[in-house]
């Protein structure tokens, strides 16, 4: 899988040819593992990748993100895990990912609750979304593969969350890209923020002690 996977840099490629390859490795890669297919580092194991979900589930509600009013938008959702996790703890869970086969295994894992939503995206925007009808967007180590489609993409990304997010929401990245330089993750993720109207209150802090994850969290001012 990893011999397979995406090369993480920016793509000289146009942004379709990079979801489309992408899209495709991720349909193969789910059929393999699960497990592995969200989180190389989990080796496939359930009991690895349960112990970083619940790192990011506490954390988000350590930042007072998550209740029972709340609807929250996975970007790049996979097999579910983060909305199996979330559905007891919020109103709605949407997640919305480019690979079917991803969707399928989300669907069979969320299949008990029904406030958990899944749909097919195009990897371009979030247009099945509302303005201003979501409390959280957040995104779980899938940032990096719309930054390696190019800039455009990344800033299209932000507009979209900062129109779907009700005042006041929030906007939260795990990852922002591959490149290994934080420095040019935090000047991009600022400069983005700002021209989609977010306000920055994480700027690539790094809050886990099992997954080496790089938090970035932005609001919609209320």
């Amino acid at each position: 899988m990893l011999r397979e996977h995406p090369e993480p840099a920016v793509s000289k490629a146009p942004a379709e040819d990079v979801i489309a390859a992408n899209r495709t490795f991720f349909d193969r890669s789910v059929t393999r593992s699960e497990m592995a297919s969200v989180a190389a580092y989990s080796l496939g194991d359930p009991k690895i990748l349960a112990k970083a979900t619940r790192e990011v589930v506490d954390l988000l509600a350590s930042w007072d993100l998550l209740g029972p009013d709340r609807k929250t938008l996975e970007i790049g959702c996979g097999i579910g895990r983060m909305q199996e996790a979330l559905a007891p703890r919020v109103a709605e869970a949407h997640g919305i990912d480019i690979s079917p086969r991803m969707l399928d295994a989300a669907r069979k894992r969320c299949a008990a609750f029904p406030n958990v939503h899944l749909t097919l995206g195009t990897g371009r925007d979030l247009a099945t979304f509302g303005d201003e009808s979501l409390d959280l967007v957040y995104a779980v180590d899938s940032f990096p593969y719309i930054v390696q489609a190019g800039p455009a993409l990344a800033e299209a990304h932000f507009h979209e969350a900062a129109r779907v997010l009700k005042p006041g929401g929030d906007f939260v990245i795990f990852n922002y890209s591959y490149r290994d330089t934080l420095k040019a993750d935090r000047r991009d993720v600022h400069r983005l923020a700002h021209a989609a109207g977010l306000s920055v209150m994480v700027a690539g802090s790094q809050p886990f002690t099992f997954w080496d994850g790089i938090a970035f969290r932005m609001r919609r001012p209320g």
